[in-house]
């Protein structure tokens, strides 16, 4: 996501008008809005080189300040150039381009690199934490279709550089070799990994084996990590080797490679993950209950806890890359409500389209706060299957009046709209109810079923409470973790709570299937456009499908067609449900377990289950 970008041209004018009058300030500032719509705009390069050339004191003129917006801090950087004082102008950019990889201000570095040799002969010292803090800033592969792309070609080119400069340093060469990998640059990843090799065979030996992982070829990267531990007798490998065969559901090798692990300080990871997989592989309890006994103290124990009662006894809160700026518009709310004639407007830019329940978590923080606010959110790029569509459609099965019975989105372009009126009071009130106790899986469903009689015949307006939550109360006893007060509340968690409250109420309302109250609720949640609606019906579908043989045809032709309509590109909410709920079937072979708990894992290598 972006901040919303100045007109590049009008900017540019408005900082030489401002310059000429003498306006330093004024002029800096919009410079800086300038280049941050474009970096390399010719114009305005041209008149910030000019600019900054002849001021007396450009480096105190632009020195960062506190609150300084990343655009007005990157005018310092190419101060600093100016002066050739190369070590500080490098740490920054590439500090910006970890803070905001969506503008690519590296681009000026990756210049000064070809036009200044002496650029390269920075102050690694200085230089290098910023580089690692970059690296760790790109998590998964991307491609040219990314937002960050341009800032991760140009961090790539200049570590290209910097490891030519500096022909020793390994970890110049681990940093050049990690970006090349994100870039899905994997024979040149491989060729520089083999050429390392030549002079360290343990080192790139594991330059081999993270490029396969990253490639998604485990066995072959489980093979160079044991050709490293044969070059040099390093026992961590053996995590490396551990993961790679439970994240891809061998449980039993990964359960005997944790076994090889030396015991005691700073091997926790292999405990926790011994325990995980020894479960895992045998669905014992006891080493179910060793792993939990881990979770407070050990974070890889943790983590592994949590996969493995994802949605269930753990219910985690959706990831949108958009649900970050409804809490960063709800801090802004507070501080400054605004008013209907002039409320805070905010355009902000994704890759593609994400769940439209974020808009009703975004209109939940306007209600807390009295706040008026206008959040218009532009994908760049069209996902196939469409998400827009209705389950049935995206898949090329063409419409179906039966999963159309409650429409609760529609869409009009790349703008979606809620199609469900207003709920009544009695849905509302249950949902909320539900909703302001602390989250147990056991125990909302008592209170689901205990609710249940007095809501029958109200299956519409509980679906509808899923676009119409209750305002949160004004001191809940605790969300998903314990909180006291309103102002804590973080309104995407509770508008989640909400929705699954009342998915599991209308799960509750009836028994059976074929008829039933709770069929047509859930399937209107599950066939409508990808959203948290179908990651809350989800755990409820896997309730369903074990008390209920006669529904089980239905539900798993659901779940093979919700897996078929995963985009292509974009964060697909329910994808870890989905494989969550899978891997706890009744009926499920063991076969289709473990691909379910390696898809599970693979949704969530980046911090969805946090």
């Amino acid at each position: 996501m972006s901040n919303p970008k100045a007109d590049p041209k009008a900017a540019l004018a408005a900082s030489q008008r401002a310059h000429a009058a003498g306006d330093i300030h004024a002029a800096l500032d919009a410079l800086a809005d300038a280049l941050a719509s474009d970096p390399v705009d010719t114009a305005a390069l041209q008149h910030a080189y000019a600019m900054l050339q002849r001021l007396p004191n450009a480096l105190q003129a632009t020195a960062p300040q506190r609150g300084m917006p990343l655009s007005r801090v990157a005018l310092h950087a190419l101060a600093l150039a100016i002066a050739h004082d190369w070590s500080p102008a490098f740490e920054m950019l590439f500090r910006l381009g970890t803070d905001d990889p969506r503008t690519p201000y590296l681009q000026w570095a990756e210049s000064w690199c070809n036009s200044h040799p002496s650029a390269l002969l920075l102050d690694l010292g200085r230089v290098g934490p910023a580089l690692m803090a970059f690296a760790d800033k790109f998590e998964d592969p991307i491609d040219a279709q990314s937002p960050w792309w341009k800032t991760l070609q140009a961090g790539t080119a200049v570590m290209k550089r910097l490891s030519e400069t500096f022909v020793d340093n390994r970890g110049l060469k681990t940093v050049y070799v990690k970006l090349l990998r994100r870039g899905g640059r994997f024979d040149e990843a491989l060729a520089i990994a083999r050429e390392v090799g030549a002079q360290d065979p343990y080192f790139g030996h594991l330059m081999t084996a993270w490029t396969y992982r990253d490639m998604d070829r485990p066995h072959d990267a489980i093979a160079s990590f044991h050709a490293a531990r044969a070059a040099k007798d390093d026992p961590s490998v053996l995590l490396d080797v551990g993961d790679l065969h439970l994240n891809h559901g061998e449980y039993e090798q990964a359960h005997e490679t944790y076994r090889q692990v030396p015991q005691g300080e700073g091997y926790d990871w292999a405990v926790a993950s011994y325990w995980a997989a020894h479960h895992l592989a045998t669905r014992d309890p006891q080493s179910l209950a060793n792993l939990t006994s881990m979770v407070a103290t050990n974070p890889r124990a943790k983590e592994l806890h949590a996969w493995i009662h994802a949605y269930a006894e753990v219910m985690p809160t959706p990831r949108d890359l958009t649900a970050g700026i409804v809490r960063d518009v709800l801090g802004h709310l507070r501080r400054s409500p605004g008013s209907p004639d002039a409320p805070a407007k905010l355009d902000v830019n994704i890759t593609s389209i994400e769940s439209p329940s974020v808009s009703v978590a975004f209109e939940v923080a306007k209600r807390m706060t009295g706040g008026h606010a206008a959040l218009n959110v532009n994908p760049e790029k069209e996902a196939e299957p469409d998400p827009r569509q209705p389950l049935i459609t995206a898949i090329g099965r063409g419409p179906d009046a039966v999963y159309q019975q409650f429409p609760i989105w529609v869409y009009e372009g790349a703008r979606p709209r809620i199609n469900a009126p207003v709920p009544p009071p009695a849905a509302q009130q249950a949902v909320a109810r539900l909703a302001s106790t602390p989250f147990d899986w056991a125990g909302w469903q008592r209170a689901a079923a205990e609710a249940a009689p007095s809501l029958r015949g109200q299956v519409v307006g509980l679906v509808c409470t899923l676009v119409h939550p209750p305002t949160p109360p004004q001191a809940p006893p605790s969300a998903w973790s314990a909180r006291s007060t309103a102002d804590d509340v973080d309104p995407v968690e509770w508008t989640w709570k909400c929705q699954v409250a009342a998915a599991l109420l209308v799960t509750k309302l009836d028994a059976g299937w074929n008829g039933s109250e709770r069929r047509s609720g859930l399937c209107a949640m599950v066939h409508g456009p990808i959203d948290w609606t179908i990651s809350a019906a989800l755990p409820c579908l896997g309730l369903v499908y074990a008390e209920c043989p006669e529904a089980r045809d239905e539900l798993r032709q659901i779940f093979d067609a919700l897996r078929q309509r995963v985009p292509d590109i974009g964060y697909a909410c329910y994808r870890a449900p989905l494989e969550a709920v899978t891997m706890r079937l009744p009926d499920v072979d063991e076969k289709a377990r473990r691909q379910a708990w390696t898809r599970l894992v693979k949704a969530t290598q980046k911090p969805f289950l946090g």
